[in-house]
């Protein structure tokens, strides 16, 4: 067995260990049996087996310094098939270019019981076997100024990382086990650098995967709402440097994470282990030493032209929307997997999808400075989106009504279909089925069902209804029957409404463990957020961005507002049933759905418009006492509110623990406006859903058989009983569930 799969099966099977342990301890639920049918099982209710060609056994990794044109060389590991070598076979390179380490060392004892001895790889390490088997290379690169390799960053995702990507493709195909043809991976903020490869214009690159990867570093991630997201900011730039500077970061969030990179590993690993190469290994270390720093660099960003604090950049010139023509000149085709839960990068994910396939509306491409492209035809099979449950990196499935809390959505083996079917055409066309699908799959919540579409927003999401607030926390649909009044509620310093919970913000947290869990159980947020609950529903599949207007008044010019959409159904909570009828999943209680969040001194585009460009120009100062507008979109989501359900929104004026407003003189109050001049409300986008015919199962006909006694034939046992349920707002049933 090679070095590689033994770290790799037994780094496995401590990690079920420990966290079974744990579970155990804890009382954590039970993970669930995936199967067709069970939480985000992907929709061909079956795993995707691609060709196998080589036997996992025969897996070998070895490591290299690439040189580039300026001189400075990169750290690279290359897994690749002995069988491969054996049969001098030429085959497609994925590469993966990473700033956090492309391996870590492994202490003892766990280094003395693997035939890997003290090299483990815990990010990729399942991906690999599953690629490289079916006749792939892969090549795991260490980004200029991080790990292993030597040379300094001057600033995360600057062009010169293309630079660099172009100058290791042309190593890549000039090697004897390559075929001339390359696809880019990443996920993350690595996925951020894949982009950024892919615009190199080396036209070697025939795909490219986006796994959880923030588009927009701005609202999606670092700034959303224009808001610092100053944890999230922090850590990661905390681990950054820990892993420039070859430590072990001593911020890991998790306990059993921490624990871990304590004791058992966490160093980047040499290039190799021979005396030498831990000199050489400490010189590039060494030239690590003034890499900027992204939190020290936006500490002061508030729009997205400001400049960096130390560089003669704004924040808008490293962001990535800068390079989605550059991508589009390319034709390069893009899978893109996000997640509801993980900040908002789904936002960004379909921002990129319609830039690509020009279906991107012309208030779009104004918010966020992108030029419109030539109209083209665009093939199904270019441009893939899949909109899924999942936290940060797309690491854990957060559906609240998922059974077990467990990911049953395997993304490797969508990134396996896609490069099938980009790099070995001819061969696996008909395997990958690409061509008999919608480019778009997105999950409902609650419902539990993957849907297909060719368009976003979907075109069965067809109606909008707009909720307006009025007095005892409701919501109407007209705006002639609002009662006018206002409602306040205080926000003492350092107020969040959930302390000491996980949110969608929280990203390192997600990918050492930590999962979002801020969906359930909220019954007690309504005490401390202004809320305006709508009346009992007809069930509807609510998909897209919902929007919400406000008009707002504060007792000082910092106030951070944040809506929560919420799914409020009047039981006791932490009660969990499934409607016979639709399968649909219920729990009582209030649920989070998503939320939207601004820095109110960001104007919209033009009043009444959700979108904001968040630059100097568009700014104003809030001043107390004076009552401003404020429309945002929620983040993307699809969820299905069942019958008799309510919406509710709930809206706070700080979350200290996740957002800064960069305003010193924060606010203690806001007050709510509503009224015919005030028309404050919410836009909900859904199509109702029919209440289904019952049916009873339809049995196989079977010989009728005579009763001797009575001489009577009983009524054939196939015949079907139809009980129809009335539906007064029954509508044609929608074509593009799967």
């Amino acid at each position: 067995m090679s070095g590689f799969m033994s770290n790799m099966i037994i780094s496995m099977v401590l990690m079920v260990v420990v966290q079974n342990a744990v579970n155990s301890y804890f009382g954590f639920e039970t993970p669930a049996v995936c199967k067709e049918g069970v939480n985000d099982m992907t929709w061909l209710g079956k795993p995707y087996e691609s060709d196998p060609f080589f036997h996992p056994k025969s897996i070998q990794r070895t490591s290299h310094f690439i040189a580039l044109e300026d001189g400075t060389q990169l750290a690279a590991d290359l897994y690749h098939s002995e069988q491969a070598t054996y049969n001098d076979l030429k085959q497609p390179t994925v590469i993966h270019f990473t700033r956090h380490g492309r391996g870590y060392t492994l202490d003892f004892p766990l280094s003395s019981i693997t035939a890997g001895g003290d090299f483990i790889n815990p990010r990729t390490g399942s991906y690999i076997p599953r690629i490289v088997t079916t006749s792939y290379a892969w090549l795991v690169v260490d980004i200029r100024g991080t790990g292993a390799s030597f040379g300094a960053k001057e600033f995360d995702f600057v062009d010169q990382e293309a630079a660099d990507a172009k100058n290791v493709i042309d190593w890549v195909t000039q090697q004897d086990w390559s075929n001339g043809e390359v696809s880019l991976f990443g996920f993350g903020t690595d996925g951020v650098s894949a982009l950024v490869a892919a615009t190199s214009g080396h036209t070697a690159v025939k795909a490219l995967v986006l796994h959880g990867v923030p588009l927009d570093l701005y609202d999606s991630a670092f700034f959303p709402g224009g808001l610092h997201n100053y944890r999230a900011s922090s850590m990661y730039s905390g681990f950054s440097a820990a892993t420039d500077a070859n430590k072990r970061w001593d911020q890991v969030p998790h306990l059993k994470s921490r624990l871990m990179m304590s004791t058992f590993g966490g160093n980047v690993a040499a290039v190799n282990k021979s005396e030498p190469q831990v000199r050489v290994h400490a010189a590039a270390v060494a030239e690590h030493v003034n890499n900027g720093n992204f939190h020290a660099e936006t500490k002061d960003i508030l729009f997205r032209d400001d400049k960096l604090s130390s560089l003669d950049r704004t924040f808008e010139q490293v962001n990535v929307p800068r390079l989605f023509q550059k991508l589009a000149d390319t034709n390069i085709p893009v899978l893109n997997m996000a997640g509801y839960y993980d900040m908002g990068s789904s936002r960004s994910a379909i921002l990129l999808h319609r830039y690509l396939t020009g279906t991107l509306d012309d208030e779009s491409h104004l918010a966020y400075g992108l030029s419109p492209l030539a109209a083209k035809t665009v093939a199904s099979t270019q441009y893939s989106l899949i909109l899924g449950p999942w936290s940060h990196s797309n690491v854990d499935n957060i559906d609240p009504y998922a059974e077990g809390k467990t990911r049953c959505f395997e993304h490797i083996e969508q990134i396996s279909r896609f490069f099938d079917y980009h790099l070995y055409n001819a061969d696996r066309a008909v395997l990958s089925q690409l061509e008999t699908e919608d480019p778009i799959h997105y999950y409902t919540l609650a419902e539990g069902k993957w849907r297909s579409t060719t368009e976003w927003p979907p075109a069965s999401i067809d109606e909008a209804h707009t909720y307006f607030f009025s007095l005892n926390n409701t919501l109407v649909e007209d705006v002639a029957d609002v009662v006018d009044g206002a409602a306040t509620a205080e926000f003492a310093a350092g107020f969040n409404s959930q302390p000491s919970v996980i949110n969608r913000w929280n990203s390192m947290d997600h990918i050492f463990l930590n999962k979002p869990t801020y969906s359930h159980n909220r019954d007690d947020l309504a005490k401390k957020a202004i809320s305006f609950t709508t009346p009992p529903l007809h069930q509807q599949e609510a998909t897209g961005e919902m929007t919400v207007k406000v008009f707002f008044s504060v007792d000082a010019p910092g106030v951070s507002l944040i809506a929560y959409l919420e799914d409020y159904n009047n039981i006791a909570p932490i009660e969990h049933s499934t409607m016979v009828a639709t399968k649909t999943k219920v729990r009582g209680g209030t649920t989070y759905i998503t939320e939207a969040v601004l820095n109110p001194i960001h104007q919209s585009i033009a009043p009444g418009n959700p979108l904001h460009t968040f630059k100097k120009d568009a700014s104003r100062t809030i001043e107390p006492g004076v009552v401003y507008e404020a429309t945002f979109n929620f983040y993307p989501t699809s969820y299905f509110l069942p019958h008799q359900h309510q919406f509710r929104v709930s809206i706070v004026g700080q979350e200290t623990a996740t957002f800064d407003n960069r305003v010193a003189d924060k606010a203690t109050n806001l007050t709510v406006h509503f009224s015919e001049e005030y028309p404050s409300s919410v836009t909900i986008r859904s199509q109702e859903v029919p209440l289904p015919i019952v049916k009873e199962v339809p049995r196989e006909a079977a010989t009728p058989i005579t009763d001797v006694a009575t001489g009577e034939t009983p009524q054939d046992p196939a015949v079907v009983v139809v009980k129809e349920e009335e539906d007064e707002f029954e509508t044609a049933p929608k074509k593009d569930e799967l």
